[in-house]
């Protein structure tokens, strides 16, 4: 049997734009219904740095505090670019300390307290194991059909229907909009890796590598010592290449005595992608963050 709600604005995707989105519009007084397919909160690492641009936003949906405070010696923080060959520091950008810097910390410890805050309104719910199957969009509003935890699917009416469900959205992809743009021939793997760079090579934040070859990105994610490790791979090249590359990049970029005593806690290929929307709306439905624009990360989020 089909169950039914009501809502203003249902939010597809239980990512950093679709809660913080939901967030706002609720503490705004309006109606919000977030559906997310998985059954929790993604808490991989993903995006680990949000710059300067951004935190005014949080502040003003109230979790920039606890982010702070989650984030810890982290949470102001800077970058500088070294040479990879002995990890001479090339450039580093003047820091002033009366302005923000940095926030580095893991996209699932934000994801996570910004559905704390979510959950605590009593005009927002958040729908966990829901996924999207189908959407009716007329002139009086948004019919969305949804499958359960339990089986039996929900149908949620409401009047607009936004897509934060990622560069490969479902909702972009009912809705009939292109996606256009290119794909670099360059294929990149985000690696998180427990080393201690701040002991062996004087490492701290964010470090850029520069090299022909053995460029990428070395930055802390957390205070327990894991690091986002960035790197590129021949085009093509599958997981069990990358597993045999990644130990030859840590070779070439790592500081410190040898033999390496590293631990690889995830490895995660991505391609250089600029793709964008042929429209970020169409009807009562709305597309916003990667399923409307989706772009090479490099080491944050409102970086473009």
């Amino acid at each position: 049997m089909t169950s039914s709600s009501k809502t203003s604005v249902v939010i597809v995707g239980a990512g950093p734009v679709g809660l913080i989105l939901a967030l706002r519009l609720a503490q705004a007084k309006v109606d919000v219904t977030v559906v997310e397919a998985q059954n929790k909160i993604d808490d991989a690492p993903k995006a680990i740095a949000q710059l300067p641009a951004i935190l005014s936003e949080f502040k003003k949906a109230g979790i920039l505090e606890d982010l702070v405070a989650a984030a810890g010696t982290l949470a102001n923080t800077t970058f500088v670019f070294r040479r990879t060959s002995d990890s001479s520091i090339i450039f580093e950008p003047p820091h002033d300390p009366n302005r923000p810097g940095v926030l580095l910390l893991p996209q699932g410890e934000l994801c996570r307290i910004a559905c704390e805050h979510l959950k605590r309104l009593e005009n927002a719910t958040v729908l966990m194991g829901h996924a999207l199957l189908s959407f009716d969009d007329s002139a009086n509003g948004v019919t969305a059909r949804v499958s359960t935890p339990d089986g039996p699917e929900k149908t949620i009416t409401a009047s607009f229907l936004v897509g934060a469900d990622g560069g490969r959205s479902t909702v972009r992809k009912l809705a009939g909009i292109g996606f256009e743009g290119e794909t670099l021939p360059c294929q990149l793997v985000a690696s998180d890796v427990y080393y201690d760079f701040a002991r062996h090579g004087g490492f701290k934040h964010a470090n850029f590598m520069v090299d022909k070859e053995n460029y990428g990105l070395i930055s802390q994610i957390t205070n327990d010592g894991l690091w986002r490790v960035s790197f590129s791979v021949p085009l093509g090249s599958d997981m069990k290449d990358i597993e045999a590359i990644a130990p030859e990049r840590y070779e070439a970029m790592f500081p410190g005595p040898r033999p390496l005593e590293y631990t690889i806690d995830r490895l995660a290929p991505y391609k250089a992608q600029q793709l964008c929307a042929t429209t970020f709306r169409t009807g009562r439905v709305l597309l916003a963050g990667d399923a409307a624009h989706c772009k090479s990360p490099r080491p944050a989020k409102s970086n473009g």
